[in-house]
């Protein structure tokens, strides 16, 4: 059976609520300095990322131009063995008429 609300039980009750008030009172303030730092943080790692991608984006640029320059070399390299496989086949054909 429950026990009955008598006086004293009801201002121990409004006591620890009170009490629980302050306490959850404490914790939002705290919660709001959270949040600052947070965003604060937020704000610093934002700005590394911009960074980092700018840097990023630098590296894919330069990349992109020794790419094209293996590129260009390996070109002119495969016509002048073509050009120099042509000029050996025309030698031997010149060679045996």
């Amino acid at each position: 059976m429950a026990t009955p609300w008598t006086e004293p039980r009801l201002d121990d009750l409004n006591e620890r609520v009170g009490k629980l008030g302050g306490e959850v009172c404490g914790l939002r303030k705290e919660m709001g300095q959270f949040r600052s730092e947070v965003r604060g943080e937020m704000g610093n790692v934002r700005s590394e990322v911009r960074e980092l991608r700018a840097e990023v984006a630098t590296e894919m640029r330069e990349m992109r131009k020794e790419f094209s320059a293996l590129q260009r070399t390996i070109i002119q390299i495969g016509c002048g063995l073509i050009g120099t496989l042509v000029l050996g086949i025309l030698g031997l054909i010149g060679t045996q008429i």
